[in-house]
């Protein structure tokens, strides 16, 4: 998403960008190249002060943070009056090729009539002459006929020439016929709506890019926020009271009394199954184990690690790793019982092991490598 952001706003951006300084340039038409450099860098500066803007807000003076954010607002403004200008240049361009093909167009109907009404005042001549002078008649047809021969090619010609700028006037007006019927929608003179239809454009390009590059910045500020919370959570997990370095040695009086209790299996099974799935650190995760009504047998014991012992021994345990330590004897899976612990593998796995130095400072026989297998 971080990604679409970017390229979606630097994408806007460039546009915007580039219609403006062309309608700036289009403006300033005797500094073109000029003017050209320095709409570059200008949007380049938007951009720019629009991210730090968003970054350093609360550590800039209020002074500085006025300054940039006008700033800002008069370069959009500026952008959005030269994409203005590009705009209105583009319809002005095509509406000026319209009147020129329309003004060729009258002046070629002028031309015709003109040839017509002088083809008609040859045959009124012709015809004022009476039928009973049929030889002076037909001389005077004789005499007119070169003038009349002219006089059609010319009619032939002109009516060819107004037939390809109607082809012209045409094609134009397809151009800018979406103006056209958005003026006949909303009943409106053509000036007005391509006016009307230019501002909404204008009001959605630049804002809308400088806006995705708000978002953007906002996405990757939540995104390291996020990272550096999971890493400050990591860091409170590891250097919590169950995750201490010091193996801890089995009292001597836990010692003599471990033949004594015995939790038994279904205890186990209900303790795993309550485990809730939360946010926080693993010690607000388990739920306790009460081994207080357990049922005495002094010979069942455990085995963890490839060390047999007493299940009293878990009294000697926190809560959470009694709970690991119940998984792995019933023969749950890595995965499973991370799941069941909201755990990670590797957390498991990495407190297993610890859990076997323990037993084995105690003077247990461990093999760690017969945890999971």
């Amino acid at each position: 998403m971080i990604i679409l952001l970017a390229f979606t706003a630097l994408l806007i951006a460039s546009n915007a960008a580039y219609f403006s300084i062309i309608g700036l340039a289009a403006m300033f038409s005797a500094s073109y190249w000029p003017v050209v450099f320095m709409g570059i860098s200008l949007e380049a500066g938007k951009l720019v002060a629009t991210s730090y803007v968003y970054r350093a807000w609360s550590e800039i003076s209020i002074a500085m943070r006025t300054y940039l954010m006008a700033a800002i607002a008069l370069l959009m403004l500026i952008t959005s009056l030269g994409i203005f200008g590009f705009l209105s240049h583009g319809y002005g361009a095509s509406l000026t090729e319209l009147h020129k093909v329309q003004l060729i167009h009258e002046s070629k109907q002028v031309e015709l009539n003109r040839v017509l009404k002088r083809i008609d005042q040859v045959h009124s001549v012709i015809s004022s002459i009476p039928v009973t002078y049929i030889t002076k008649r037909m001389e005077l047809q004789a005499q007119q006929q070169p003038l009349l021969d002219s006089l059609a090619r010319q009619e032939t010609n002109l009516r060819n020439d107004i037939v390809e700028l109607n082809k012209q006037i045409l094609e134009v007006q397809t151009h800018i016929g979406p103006i056209l019927y958005i003026a006949d929608m909303f009943n409106l003179d053509q000036q007005e709506a391509v006016k009307y239809f230019i501002f909404a454009i204008v009001l959605v390009f630049d804002p809308l890019a400088v806006i995705l590059v708000l978002a953007t910045n906002c996405a990757l500020s939540h995104r390291h926020s996020g990272s550096k919370k999971v890493i400050k959570n990591d860091g409170r997990a590891q250097n919590s009271k169950d995750y201490t370095d010091k193996p801890a040695s089995i009292p001597k009086t836990l010692a003599a009394t471990a033949k004594l209790q015995k939790p038994s299996i279904n205890l186990m099974e209900s303790t795993l199954s309550a485990i809730k799935a939360s946010k926080g650190s693993h010690k607000e995760r388990v739920v306790p184990l009460d081994l207080s009504n357990t049922v005495i047998d002094p010979n069942e014991n455990i085995v963890f690690a490839g060390a047999k012992m007493p299940k009293a021994v878990l009294n000697a345990l926190s809560e959470q790793d009694q709970a690991l330590v119940l998984g792995v004897v019933r023969g749950m899976s890595l995965s499973v019982l991370a799941g069941r612990l909201s755990m990670k593998e590797s957390e498991v796995k990495q407190r297993c092991e610890f859990i076997a130095q323990r037993l084995f400072a105690t003077g247990y026989t461990v093999n760690v490598k017969s945890i999971f297998v």
